[in-house]
This record gives C-alpha cells, structure tokens and sequence, in this order.
C-alpha cells in the first residue's frame, strides 16, 4: 500500500515540508512531522500551497497534441515565483 503524504509552504520562513495533513475546525492549515525520536512538529502552512505529494519529480510524457522543446529545462514554480506567471 502507497503512503499518502502533502506537502506545503511554510507561513513563517517559506521552506517547502512533506507530511500529513492536519485539520483544524475544517481548516487545513498545517502539516505535521514526526522525526525519528517519536515527536510531532506542526508547521503552520500558506493554504494556497497546500497539495498532496506524489515523490515524482519533473515527468516528461509524450502528448500527440501537445509538443516538446529540446534543451529546456525548469525555471520555477507558481508557488517560489508568482512573477513569472503572466
């Protein structure tokens, strides 16, 4: 069985975190961790960045009607760099 797993941004000092989802009067709002000696760690998180994590990293899949460019690469993410969204 896969283990579901979110991610999202942190509210207070912007870095990226992986665990599980925490509601919170119908909120969800924050992801906790559990480190290796059995305590929980809840990060506080911006709602907008909020998704489930897969663990894929940039997957190229073939389109018929789509198309591809060689050499390009990945400069960013609407999360890290809303200026680059027209």
């Amino acid at each position: 069985m896969r283990e579901i797993k979110f991610r999202g941004k942190s509210s207070k000092t912007r870095q990226w975190f992986y665990g599980d989802i925490c509601h919170h009067d119908g909120v969800v709002s924050h992801i906790s961790q559990h480190p290796a000696d059995g305590s929980m760690v809840i990060h506080d998180l911006i709602p907008e960045t909020i998704g489930r994590y897969t663990g894929l990293s940039d997957v190229v899949e073939y389109d018929e009607e789509g198309f591809w460019i060689p050499n390009s690469k990945v400069i960013g993410n609407i999360h890290d760099n809303p200026e680059l969204m027209l």
